[in-house]
């Protein structure tokens, strides 16, 4: 996720509520996490005008939105932010799917489904995970757990929040596949509008990252039939994240479920493992990892790999070269800490500023 560095949007979430906050930038040094009022927050942008680091007065009450929506503390949520500064937030209300968006006062956006919200009735979970991005355009595109169906599904909303009737069925298209409603998904959008989904398969675990053509569809020029199955089969809720290299290359990132580490897998535009990073694509970092450790991925420019993951209730990030090697120019020896002790089952997100800072919650 690249982002601006004027303003800072943080979303937090607590019980079984949402909250989101937006603070204003603070120095190039400060800290790019924090707790307030007990909450773990999660940084994109957004404009904003109150004293640096402060909560901005004049975003929802006092700096914070409370979304009327209730969720159990383990679904897992995403937020993304469009190029009007509107914030995006997608998770999971009494087992189903919502979308909802937000001015820059914090505001619902009327112009987006009903009142700002977009009730998708795609079935979740109590534990379903949510991914959202917002495609050149301002579409907004929703991966998920289909409860109905028990499969992977991405949807796709245009920016009045309606369904994308181009786009799947009735604007939903799903992996073909069976899935477990719980397990952790990620979701990306490519430059060229493809949609690139990762999560884990049935009981069995296995990652797999699959990617839909703009219709919807499969895109038969990926892997087989659509999808890459890595061939590691994790825990079926074992977290992992996807992103994007500025060249198309692919990279899914997850705790090793034999080695007690992280690691990165990437892939060419084709879905064949990258022969020039790691060992036939398969990077194995070093950095300890139990099978639950959460895990976040960023590229910054010069396609410089910025993984985030919790270990014994730690958040870090370190950085690779485009080649998989750390990066020592970076914290100590290619690694830092964020020094601020995680929270048991929050999520983890990293984010680029625009100046290429790193921002993680």
């Amino acid at each position: 996720m690249s982002i601006e560095t004027s303003r800072w949007l943080r979303f937090a979430s607590s019980c079984a509520m949402f909250a989101l906050s937006r603070m204003c930038p603070g120095p190039p040094h400060a800290s790019s996490m924090g707790l307030v009022s007990g909450l773990l927050l999660l940084f994109a942008p957004v404009a904003g005008w109150a004293a640096e680091g402060e909560l901005d007065r004049g975003f929802g009450d006092g700096g914070v939105v409370w979304p009327d929506r209730h969720s159990s503390w383990e679904s897992r949520m995403s937020v993304a932010v469009d190029s009007q500064h509107r914030a995006v937030l997608a998770g999971t209300s009494e087992n189903t799917y919502y979308v909802v968006r937000y001015l820059e006062t914090g505001e619902p956006d009327p112009s987006f489904g009903v009142a700002g919200i977009v009730e998708t009735g795609i079935i979740g979970s109590y534990r379903a995970s949510a991914g959202v991005v917002i495609q050149d355009g301002g579409a907004v595109v929703l991966g998920g757990n289909d409860g109905s169906v028990g499969e992977h599904f991405v949807a796709r909303y245009l920016p009045t929040g309606e369904p994308d009737d181009a786009f799947g069925v009735g604007g939903v298209a799903h992996t073909g596949f069976h899935s477990v409603v719980f397990s952790h998904i990620a979701v990306a959008s490519q430059t060229d509008g493809k949609i690139v989904l990762a999560g884990n398969h049935d009981a069995s675990g296995e990652h797999f990252v699959a990617r839909f053509d703009t219709d919807g569809s499969l895109d038969m020029t990926f892997g087989v039939d659509g999808v890459v199955w890595t061939g590691f089969y994790c825990n079926y809720s074992s977290p992992l994240d996807v992103a994007i290299q500025s060249d198309g290359r692919i990279l899914l990132a997850s705790p090793h479920p034999n080695e007690g580490e992280f690691f990165v897998m990437r892939f060419d535009t084709t879905g064949a493992p990258d022969p020039g990073f790691g060992n036939n694509g398969l990077l194995l970092t070093g950095i300890s990892a139990s099978e639950g450790s959460k895990v976040a991925l960023a590229v910054q420019e010069e396609d410089r790999i910025l993984l985030a993951g919790t270990y014994l209730r730690e958040d870090l990030v370190a950085r690779l070269l485009p080649n998989g090697d750390l990066d020592a120019s970076f914290g100590d020896g290619g690694t830092t800490s964020s020094g601020i002790p995680s929270v048991a089952g929050a999520n983890l997100e990293l984010a680029v500023s625009d100046d290429q800072r790193v921002l993680l919650a």
